[in-house]
């Protein structure tokens, strides 16, 4: 499951640089543009296995194990149906598609799982690796790397997940204790630095005839909301082109913050309304945010709440309908963020977002799934104080695009980027070309090795693959591996 997604490092942002270059600026100064360079030569275009997934992996949407994954599992998977009684203990809350127990390499775990339910835990993990090379090859002679791909590129994850059913200690049926451990690391630090740590500490709850939801403790605010991934699971996910405004806004994506979250459902858990408060990642960016992040308690500087809400619809496939997801929401930060506007200020940040996946058909009756979606999303952030303002994004996938390959998935896709003019015109004041946006065309195939493994291919151009400096057009082939356990 491969995603083109937006360089996490054109979140960072310097009051250093903004100082020295935003007022008062003599373009004719030797020195300006290759400091400028080095502030933003890791500018760029990811292609990476999932939207920043080697860290920031979320769990199940809407407190019932996917019926999607269960479908597909029944078609693809030889294994007996005593292996979903685990996903009685199972991710819960957010929005990525985990499969069932029954979808991975070894649902029994040679005995294991069996062992551990009867003692009131699952056990999940995960393991990734993946590559992206840009072989159009046109900016080979631009000197310092300034987007992954641009030179060869390898990233893994491996990801252990421990849930814990407390129920059994007397709490409502449904509640879980979730504790979390990711390692990651790639060839080039600035798309992934090499980190081991806990990416959740946490508590869920079920309560008001399972109407309502509570989760709190140290979670990954970004994986409860929007829902980054369009498709079956984890493994088949189409590529397409991200968005970062939800990054940039703060939205905790990688380190955990504190995070106190309540969902409600209808009767019939098809329309949601969610919020939350939680930390905001670091002003500074994503990857100042893991700098200061050490250890699960480590404080950030500057990092105030940060508050977000979500209403959608989710159709249901066990229901005989078809598998829309609508959901729209806003992100309002309280931390202080340069502005770009020349006054050197600085101000609270706030963004909106819209996204929907759209069944079109479906081809199959006893895998309701399957089919052909439409997915389109648009996000908007001010100006004046985010590098990123705007995009939109459309991509057609089609899940089991054969009728022999049920678990397999096909996507293309078309996303446009624009670059803020506040933070171009600063840049220009300093003698700086910049791009006004970026527009991306991805297609790619996930394909369903064995159960539980799958390898997803994909290639993504991108017109302009950095804001600055101005760069040759990007093709950049992608691999994924995903494993699940």
């Amino acid at each position: 499951m491969t995603h083109v997604v937006i360089d996490s490092s054109i979140l960072e942002k310097s009051d250093q640089y903004f100082q020295k270059y935003s007022n008062n600026i003599n373009p004719s100064r030797a020195s300006t543009k290759p400091k400028i360079q080095s502030f933003l030569g890791m500018l760029g275009l990811i292609i990476t296995g999932n939207f920043l997934t080697f860290s920031s992996i979320g769990t199940a949407q809407a407190g019932d194990i996917s019926t999607e994954s269960q479908a597909l599992t029944s078609a693809t998977s030889p294994q007996t149906p005593n292996c979903l009684k685990y996903d009685n203990i199972r991710p819960r809350s957010s929005t990525t598609p985990w499969p069932s127990n029954c979808a991975t390499m070894d649902p029994e775990l040679g005995g294991l799982r069996e062992k551990l339910y009867n003692n009131g835990w699952n056990f999940r993990s995960y393991a990734m690796l993946g590559a992206m090379y840009d072989v159009g090859k046109q900016n080979e002679e631009q000197g310092a790397q300034t987007y992954s791909g641009q030179e060869a590129l390898l990233h893994g994850n491996i990801w252990l997940s421990f849930l814990y059913d407390l129920s059994r200690l007397g709490f409502n049926n449904g509640a879980t204790f979730t504790f979390d451990i990711s390692t990651g690391a790639a060839s080039w630090n600035e798309f992934l630095p090499s980190k081991t740590y806990i990416s959740e500490l946490s508590f869920f709850t079920p309560f008001a005839n399972d109407r309502a939801e509570l989760k709190f403790g140290m979670v990954r605010a970004e994986r409860e909301f929007y829902g980054v991934f369009s498709g079956s699971n984890v493994g088949a996910s189409a590529l397409k082109a991200e968005s970062a405004i939800n990054i940039q806004t703060g939205m905790p994506t990688r380190e955990p913050s504190p995070y106190l979250g309540l969902t409600v459902y209808d009767k019939n858990h098809k329309l949601y309304g969610k919020a939350a408060i939680a930390q905001s990642m670091s002003p500074d960016g994503l990857l100042a945010n893991g700098k200061f992040k050490e250890h699960l308690f480590s404080d950030v500087p500057d990092a105030k709440p940060l508050y977000v809400t979500e209403l959608g619809y989710r159709g249901r496939a066990d229901l005989g309908e078809k598998s829309h997801w609508l959901r729209a929401g806003a992100i309002y930060n309280t931390s202080k963020y340069q502005l770009y506007d020349g006054t050197g200020g600085k101000d609270k940040n706030y963004a909106f977002y819209a996204q929907s996946d759209i069944q079109l058909n479906q081809t199959s009756e006893q895998i309701p799934q399957l089919g052909w979606y439409l997915n389109f999303r648009t996000n908007y952030a001010p100006a004046d104080r985010n590098i990123y303002n705007g995009d939109v994004g459309f991509s057609f996938y089609k899940i089991g695009p054969f009728p022999s390959r049920p678990a397999d998935l096909f996507s293309v896709g078309v996303a446009r980027n624009w670059f803020s003019d506040d933070f171009r015109n600063q840049l220009s004041l300093a003698g700086q070309a910049t791009e006004e946006y970026q527009t991306t065309f991805s297609t790619s195939y996930a394909y369903a090795v064995a159960q539980g493994f799958y390898m997803n291919i994909g290639i993504a151009h991108t017109d302009n693959p950095t804001l600055t400096p101005k760069q040759k057009p990007a093709t950049v082939a992608s691999l994924m591996l995903t494993m699940a356990f």
